[in-house]
């Protein structure tokens, strides 16, 4: 009779408890992917880019959560290798001028760098020991300096997000925090849809506009106007993926316009009504799934706040688009929901009002 190694034993305990919240999940990425091709076959387009990024980051959260019960640590420690290795220059796309913007585009290393900086606070967080939380700290030092080396000023405030989440230790305190991350990020994507919505080209700008656009550009809610517009006229299909930057007028007029910046109505424009509500609703799962962990913990907090801050940089940016950016944020949910069982997160009295509840 064989016997099992004790990696082997956790991987299988991990996999007996998949649960039907997760396989919804899966089944959300299948169907986005389906209906991702369904709307390049009606409207024409590209659908390989949308539906990689989309397969990458389900397989992502399946592999995070297999490794992180193996060893929890090894997610957010391979995480925060791999941005390192952006910012050094290791790795990353063409042109790329490390170490403050691997991914040549500003906005969207400092989200990679956000991103890489709360897996260096689950790191403080799991990891027990002066030696080991010093270095922790190091980590999370060096990569926020990266962050805001980066220069992007909607990073800068969002960083607060993991910050907060680390502040976190109650249970009770955890859900309700992950809960707020969820309500800060559909907030800033229905203020993107008011403006949006609200634009007129020429039309006197009120007080409120005034400030957006000294914070944004004018340009970001005239191109969120012209992909609500897109989706109004093609609510099936949309106008098929990647095709934005052939049909948004603004787009066609400035190159570097070529992206709605604002991931979810772009998807709204390309893909429909239907493209709009998967996308939303696989955050809206993200969130859920990280809230509904067992025991609660500041790691899921923090998979949170970083979620949050990457679907609020979503709702002005077109980081969706990084494919780096989004199986981090993958990988930090799934480690998310992983039960811990060496680490101690929880004071004495935290673990009996677990119990309790």
């Amino acid at each position: 009779m064989s016997r099992r190694l004790p990696g082997q034993r956790s991987i299988d305990h991990s996999l007996r408890r998949v649960t039907p919240i997760d396989l919804g999940g899966m089944l959300l990425v299948v169907i986005a992917i389906g209906w991702t091709y369904e709307s390049a076959a009606v409207a024409g387009g590209a659908p390989g880019p949308v539906a990689l990024a989309l397969f990458a980051s389900g397989l992502t959260f399946l592999v995070s959560r297999v490794v992180g019960s193996v060893a929890r640590y090894l997610v957010p420690l391979a995480g925060v290798v791999l941005v390192g290795g952006l910012a050094l220059g290791l790795a990353g796309s063409p042109g790329a001028r490390p170490p403050a913007d691997p991914l040549a585009y500003t906005n969207a290393s400092a989200a990679l760098y956000l991103q890489g900086t709360a897996a260096g606070l689950m790191l403080f967080v799991m990891w027990h020991g002066a030696a080991v939380r010093t270095l922790a700290l190091v980590m999370v030092a060096a990569l926020l300096l990266a962050t805001l080396a980066a220069n992007s000023q909607a990073v800068d405030a969002l960083i607060v997000l993991p910050a907060a989440a680390l502040a976190l230790r109650r249970p009770h305190a955890i859900r309700v925090g992950i809960a707020v991350f969820a309500g800060l990020f559909l907030l800033a994507f229905l203020a993107s849809v008011v403006l949006g919505a609200t634009y007129h080209p020429g039309k006197p700008d009120s007080a409120a506009e005034r400030l957006v656009n000294s914070a944004l550009s004018e340009r970001r809610p005239a191109l969120w106007h012209d992909a609500l517009v897109l989706m109004a006229q093609h609510p099936a299909s949309g106008i098929g993926p990647d095709k934005f930057m052939t049909q948004s007028p603004i787009a066609r007029s400035d190159l570097d316009a070529r992206w709605a910046h604002n991931g979810f109505l772009q998807q709204g424009a390309e893909q429909g009504v239907v493209g709009l509500v998967l996308l939303l609703v696989l955050f809206a799962w993200a969130f859920l799934r990280t809230w509904l962990a067992a025991p609660p913990d500041r790691v899921g907090a923090i998979s949170a706040a970083a979620l949050a801050a990457l679907g609020i940089q979503a709702c002005i940016d077109y980081v969706l688009h990084f494919p780096a950016v989004v199986i981090i944020a993958s990988a930090l949910v799934g480690v998310s929901v992983v039960q811990p069982r060496i680490e101690r997160l929880f004071e004495p009295s935290d673990e009996r009002e677990l119990i309790r509840s």
